[in-house]
């Protein structure tokens, strides 16, 4: 009768213990899960604001943000570099000097311009290197928006 007991005990604590890293999976989660809500909000705030400040420097008639546009669409047009690899430059020096609108716009338009996942995390470690230390936190932000658009786009190497 010993050894029965024996086994039902250790069952008992097996069952505890799954109880216990259950709870604590679940909670890590839900942690998980608010930490992407705040982090989705913050890049959904930069868009809004971005397309805001657009907006209102358009309808002031802005001599200058009009020229902004047209330098920055020429930049970005193909020449011996495709616009893909312009905006994969765009993302390292947006990460080196922590600019998080830019780092969004930058990986957001290369994305749409064909740049995988690897890409993109290629020219953020290039503004690590360049950055040093302090474009470690640009790198987080960055990879934050990879992921924010890698759930909402129907590309699938991002």
């Amino acid at each position: 009768m010993m050894p029965y007991m024996l086994v039902i005990a250790a069952w008992f604590v097996i069952l505890i213990i799954v109880l216990i890293l259950g709870y604590f999976y679940l909670r890590d989660r839900k942690k998980r899960k608010k930490k992407d809500e705040v982090n989705l909000n913050k890049i959904e705030e930069i868009r809004r604001r971005r397309k805001l400040a657009h907006t209102q420097l358009l309808s002031l008639e802005s001599k200058v943000y009009e020229k902004f546009l047209q330098l920055e669409a020429v930049t970005y047009t193909d020449g011996a570099l495709k616009k893909k690899d312009k905006e994969l430059i765009a993302v390292g020096i947006a990460v080196a000097t922590n600019c998080e609108s830019c780092v969004e716009w930058h990986i957001s338009e290369a994305v749409k311009s064909g740049a995988t996942f690897r890409d993109v995390l290629e020219a953020i470690e290039v503004g690590i290197e360049f950055g040093g230390g302090k474009a470690t936190v640009s790198a987080r932000f960055a990879l934050e928006v990879i992921d924010n658009i890698s759930k909402n786009t129907k590309v699938k190497d991002i």
